[in-house]
C-alpha cells in the first residue's frame, strides 16, 4: 500500500484560514471576546496586519496544496476559511471604542497564542521530529482516558 503523503501547506492553510476566522469573530465582538489585559498589550493595527498575513498566507498555501493535489479537503477547509473571514469583513471590520466589561472570552490570546506556538513548533516537528507518528493514531482516546 502506498504511504499517503500529508501536505504541509494544506494543514498550515487549514490552521491560518481557522484562526483568521476566529480572528474577525474578536474584531466583531471585541467587548466578548477579546481580554482586556491583552488588549493593552497590543494595537489594533498590529492585529488587523497580521490577519491580513495569515488570510494571504492561508489563500496561498491553500491552492498550492490544492494545485499540487495534496490533501485537497484540508486545503479547501483552510481556503473556505479564510474566504468566510473575508466575507464576514476581514481586516476592514470597524468597531466603536471598548467599553468597561466585567467579563471577556479571550479568544484573541488563544488565537494569538495558537498562531505563534505553531510557528515555531510545527516546522520543529516536522524536520527534527524522530518518529512521523500522527496524534490521531490508532488508540488515541485509550490516551485521553488516561491522562484525565
Amino acid at each position: 500500500m502506498p504511504r499517503k503523503y500529508r501536505s504541509f501547506f494544506a494543514y498550515t492553510s487549514a490552521l491560518l484560514g481557522l484562526l483568521s476566522l476566529l480572528a474577525v469573530a474578536c474584531f466583531h465582538f471585541p467587548e466578548l471576546l477579546t481580554s482586556r489585559e491583552f488588549r493593552a498589550v497590543y494595537n489594533e493595527q498590529f492585529a488587523r496586519h497580521l490577519l491580513l498575513v495569515g488570510l494571504a498566507a492561508a489563500f496561498i498555501l491553500g491552492t498550492m496544496a490544492i494545485l499540487r493535489d495534496r490533501n485537497k479537503r484540508i486545503a479547501t477547509l483552510g481556503v473556505g476559511s479564510a474566504t468566510l473571514a473575508v466575507l464576514l469583513g476581514g481586516t476592514n471590520v470597524q468597531f466603536d471604542a471598548i467599553g468597561q466589561t466585567p467579563y471577556s472570552l479571550g479568544l484573541d490570546w488563544f488565537v494569538l497564542s495558537l498562531f505563534f506556538s505553531a510557528l515555531v513548533f510545527v516546522p520543529l516537528e516536522r524536520y527534527l521530529g524522530k518518529r512521523a507518528l500522527s496524534p490521531l493514531r490508532p488508540g488515541w482516546r485509550t490516551d485521553v482516558a488516561t491522562s484525565s
